[in-house]
């Protein structure tokens, strides 16, 4: 399990400081286009997929091979996502949210390479099935009216004998929407109700006769608004039929109904249908006026017209972003000569969390405008934010690519604006590819991304990672060192530079401990606790109980254990709901020379009485809980073996452990069952740290020391490996290698 680290500070920011914009309307032109002729390759792998995806939306729908590549598609995400649609796969009940979830949006990946002439049943795919069923299936268990309806209109169009029953059953729900709603009091209330279930659908399924219906439902409560308040708007409903909220959104509402109209058809591209039906209604003034306008201009092309597009995809960006993009869309395949259009895509994806579609932009962005810093330094920040050491954990497989689109960015970046420095620092962008492959477990890569960063640029965050993973890997002397130029170069003149400070002692306590010198670390661990002390007296919530944990750990690591315990029940009770609470403090319980299993069971029951905490955590906390008490000979706790048996159903990887933890499994077969890096660090750990309790010392050893050449440096299992391997001699060892407590003396 990967264990909390600080995040790198640019990483947070960075993402959103070009991206509010949305669809800016700084449009660019040149004379290329990035526009080839549709290639589709013999097999689409997961390298080629999103390329090959975002050429599908970029050529006209009449271009050759792109109903070939269209089918291609399908067949490659039918396969994708096989696993996800199988209704015959136990998931437990934790899980089955999360399991739907993944499923519609399995589904809607899908269908958005439909348009809205595609739904009909001689151009519907055979690959739909399987997610239609799924959501069919248990999206009626959930009441989830839209995506069932969506659901069951595809199996309906796909026909055959499920075709009959789901065209009678979607008759059905569709008829016992509208009655159902009929009922509900209020003014709009009926239509809110039904505009939320069919948008959903009209999202997943487009259809012309589903945009059509949802069409209407904006018309017809524009209508019935227009009957209390008048054409102008200036009415005043009846006294005491609604509260002021009801109000402020029925008026809302009438004023952007010409806006919802043409959001229904410009989600799909359509402008032509959005113009039509936006003028059916009625030009007006203000907002309506200005949309008709943009819409008008649109229609009639020219530069005036490919501005307009960006207008309206501006006007639409951030409250309904899907809208947004299929303008955009539209609006590349029309004028392709004009990056500010997959820039405006770039821009979509970045703010929908989805980077790798987004560096895909905007490099086609780029290779229309070359020339256009503004563009080219939006594009170095979206590709520093996707190498997110946080984002994809053991898989740095984003965050490398990322890193090399940086790198050569701000490469070309030199080259056309040389006397202009990089939006990004080059040394911000090495450490955070660093510590991305410090999480994923790749020791050298990282170790050589991080010493990059500091040929450019010495910081403390830098020297920081680089002494961790030194010291995590062995190198106790040269983290020593770091750790040293870490903290000279850290004043104390706030309370973050206070906590930095804290950190970076305790970390050169630990290495000077590793070093053979506890003397000095004793020194250092005072002076960390008295700077935590100092942040637990002005600190509360979260920030209490991350203080009281280290100052816990601090504590036991100059032998006052009583105080140690104290401080952690404290840090339980200051933030109940952090879950890094709790397992800061049972995974140092865990790599304690004595076990309290008394505190170790509290700690235990007091985290699973927290509502969020996820299904995985809580094994985690159970195993560590159990391995304690082993270790001291008592009697499991009954409440971490129910934890355990309540999580044994299933393939994941937390139901894997979850069934050694009960004894349902062995060691070897866990291993076996290990599919990633860090699931053979934690298979190689659990099975020592449960050998260790049962007093098998030789075999413990061993496994800790191979769970920690793994090289999974950031998760928790590692550092516990580090602590416990110490604590038992090895073959030439008459002594443990270190104490995990210092001596007075």
């Amino acid at each position: 399990m990967g264990s909390s680290f600080r995040r790198i500070a640019f990483v947070a920011a960075v993402l959103f400081a070009t991206a509010a914009a949305a669809c800016g309307t700084t449009a660019r032109t040149a004379t290329r286009t990035d526009r080839d002729a549709l290639r589709v390759p013999p097999r689409i792998t997961e390298a080629t997929y999103g390329e090959l995806r975002r050429s599908f939306f970029s050529t006209p729908v009449d271009a050759e091979g792109r109903d070939r590549l269209r089918r291609a598609l399908f067949a490659y995400l039918a396969q994708q996502h096989a696993a996800t649609f199988d209704t015959t796969a136990e998931v437990p009940e934790e899980r089955q949210n999360e399991a739907y979830d993944r499923a519609v949006a399995a589904f809607a990946e899908m269908t958005e390479l439909l348009a809205p002439e595609d739904f009909v049943p001689e151009r519907m795919p055979r690959e739909l099935a399987a997610g239609a069923r799924f959501i069919a299936t248990r999206g009626e268990r959930r009441g989830d009216e839209g995506r069932v309806l969506a659901a069951l209109y595809v199996l309906a169009l796909i026909g055959g004998e499920d075709g009959a029953r789901a065209r009678a059953e979607y008759q059905r729900l569709d008829q016992w929407g509208r009655n159902a709603r009929r009922a509900l009091p209020g003014l709009t209330r009926p239509f809110d109700s039904a505009i939320s279930v069919w948008r959903e659908h009209a999202r997943l399924t487009p259809g012309l006769d589903v945009l059509r219906n949802l069409e209407a439902l904006f018309v017809g409560r524009r209508d019935r608004l227009i009957q209390v308040f008048g054409p102008d708007g200036t009415g005043r409903p009846p006294p005491g039929s609604m509260t002021f909220e009801e109000y402020q959104m029925a008026t809302r509402a009438m004023a952007l109904a010409a806006y919802d109209v043409a959001s229904v058809y410009l989600a799909v591209g359509d402008l032509t249908t959005a113009l039509a039906r936006v003028e059916a209604l009625g030009v007006g003034l203000g907002a309506d006026f200005r949309l008709t306008q943009a819409l008008r201009a649109a229609r009639d092309g020219g530069d005036t017209g490919e501005e307009a597009l960006l207008a309206i995809a501006q006007a639409f960006g951030r409250d309904r972003p899907e809208v947004a993009r299929g303008v955009c869309r539209r609006a590349r395949v029309d004028h392709p000569e004009r990056a500010a259009f997959a820039q405006c895509l770039g821009r979509l994806a970045a703010l929908g969390d989805d980077l790798a579609t987004a560096m895909a932009e905007y490099e086609a962005a780029i290779r229309i405008a070359p020339d256009d810093r503004e563009l080219m330094d939006e594009a170095i920040r979206i590709a520093a934010a996707a190498i997110d050491p946080g984002r994809d954990g053991e898989n740095p497989t984003l965050a490398r690519r990322a890193y090399r689109r940086a790198t050569t960015l701000i490469e070309q970046r030199r080259e056309r604006f040389p006397r202009s420095a990089p939006p990004v620092e080059p040394a911000a962008i090495e450490l955070a590819m660093g510590v991305a492959e410090m999480n994923a477990g790749f020791v050298e890569p990282a170790r050589e991304r991080l010493e990059a960063s500091l040929r450019i640029r010495r910081t403390a965050m830098g020297l920081l990672q680089l002494g961790m993973l030194s010291e995590r890997t062995g190198d106790a002397a040269r983290a020593r060192a770091l750790y040293r130029e870490a903290l000279d170069s850290t004043p104390e003149a706030s309370r973050e530079e206070a906590n930095a400070r804290a950190e970076l002692l305790e970390h050169l306590a630990d290495a000077s401990r590793r070093a053979g010198d506890p003397q000095f670390a004793r020194r250092m661990y005072t002076q960390a606790l008295e700077l935590w002390s100092a942040a637990a007296r002005n600190a509360r919530g979260e920030a209490l109980a991350a203080a009281l944990v280290r100052r816990g750990v601090l504590l036991d690591r100059l032998g006052d254990h009583p105080q140690a315990a104290e401080a952690f029940r404290q840090a339980t009770l200051a933030d109940p709901g952090r879950r890094f609470t709790y397992a800061g403090i049972l995974s140092h319980l865990v790599a304690q020379p004595e076990a309290d299993v008394a505190l170790a069971v509290e700690t235990f029951r007091r985290a699973t009485t927290q509502m969020t905490l996820e299904p995985e955590w809580k094994v985690y906390l159970a195993l560590w809980t159990l391995a304690i008490q082993r270790r001291a000979g008592v009697t499991d706790d009954p409440e971490a073996l129910t934890t355990l048996r309540e999580h044994v159903q299933g393939d994941a990887w937390s139901a894997r452990l979850a069934r050694f933890g009960t004894g349902d499994s062995t060691g070897a077969q866990l291993l076996g069952a290990a599919s990633t890096r860090g699931h053979r660090c934690e298979a190689l750990f659990y099975d020592a740290l449960f050998r260790y309790a049962a007093g098998e010392r030789g075999p413990a050893r061993e496994g800790f020391v191979q769970a920690l050449g793994i090289g999974m440096v950031n998760f928790f299992e590692h550092g516990m490996a580090l602590e416990l391997v110490e604590l038992i001699p090895g073959a030439d060892q008459g002594q443990p290698a270190a104490a995990t407590t210092v001596p007075t003396h």
